[in-house]
């Protein structure tokens, strides 16, 4: 009875960490906290090696995807500071050997980039 009801809920939590879908990651908490953009922006970097070269409208919109916000909610949070939380977040990365994330963000990168350059190559 409860043993059961128990494990499910940690079968869907452990199929959804190693699910393919990028969009699958969960932000704990509510709002848009220093620690929840923080992390948010982290997540991002893993989706998007060159999102310091995004707009600062493509990083709130994102954000606001992936924090799970209302539209347009981060339009009042500092771009300056967004951007700054950005860049640190992807010199720690660069600092940091993480090893299995940074191949899977290769990975990632490279599966996403031959699905874009598919269509391409079909009507050549």
């Amino acid at each position: 009875g409860g043993g059961a009801t128990a494990a499910a809920p940690a079968g869907d939590k452990a199929s959804v960490a190693n699910g393919v879908a990028p969009s699958a990651v969960i932000i704990p908490g509510e709002g848009s906290s220093p620690e929840r953009l923080s992390l948010g922006i982290r997540a991002l970097l893993r989706e998007d090696a060159d999102l310091e070269a995004r707009t600062i409208h493509h990083v709130r919109r994102e954000l606001e995807r992936l924090l799970q916000l209302a539209p347009h909610e981060l339009d009042g949070v500092g771009a300056t500071m967004l951007m700054a939380m950005v860049y640190e977040a992807a010199e720690d990365g660069d600092e940091s050997d993480g090893g299995g994330t940074a191949e899977e963000a290769v990975a990632a990168t490279a599966a996403s980039t031959t699905a874009a350059a598919a269509p391409l190559g079909q009507a050549a």
